[in-house]
């Protein structure tokens, strides 16, 4: 849905077909994106999508990394600046690197979210890119990287590459 001053909202099917009324659907729509969502989900927000086309990643860092058996949860706000900035970057970054899977959860403007992983994973900040090996957490990128999105997401990979050479 495209309000007057041109923002788009996604808008749950129970108001498109009618089942909740503008009342409810203005509460959601203050709440923010909420839920799981897709990379092309993602980038039809129009400032990622503009962020996207304009922003290029430094391939150097992740050169000779790999995503292969590496999970990402992202936690992100459609409303958050931080957000807007870095989750197109790690798109770029997920094309580069291909991680075996990338799950985007979007949450409103109180942290809230209808999958329980704000909670599970004691998200306080978005965006939160949270790198799984194996089923278990190895590190996260909380708000904004410390150095770069490449820099920082090269660095968990090695130390996910350092502790398979141990085994």
């Amino acid at each position: 849905m495209q309000t007057e001053n041109g923002k788009w909202y996604t808008v749950p099917i129970e108001f498109a077909k009618g089942e909740i009324d503008m009342r409810t659907m203005v509460l959601l729509a203050l709440l923010g994106l909420s839920g799981f969502v897709t990379t092309k989900e993602v980038l039809s927000i129009p400032e990622f999508q503009q962020r996207y086309k304009e922003m290029k990643i430094d391939p150097v860092p992740l050169n000779k990394l790999s995503g292969k058996g590496v999970t990402v949860i992202t936690v992100f706000g459609d409303w958050c600046s931080d957000s807007v900035e870095h989750v197109p970057e790690f798109i770029k970054i997920n094309e580069k690197l291909k991680f075996d899977d990338v799950q985007w959860v979007a949450v409103g403007r109180h942290l809230v979210d209808n999958t329980g992983i704000v909670d599970a994973y004691q998200i306080k900040r978005v965006p939160t890119f949270l790198f799984f090996a194996n089923g278990v957490e190895v590190g996260r990128i909380v708000e904004h990287p410390k150095a770069t999105m490449e820099k920082d997401t090269a660095a968990i990979l090695k130390t996910i590459g350092e502790k398979e050479e141990k085994k």
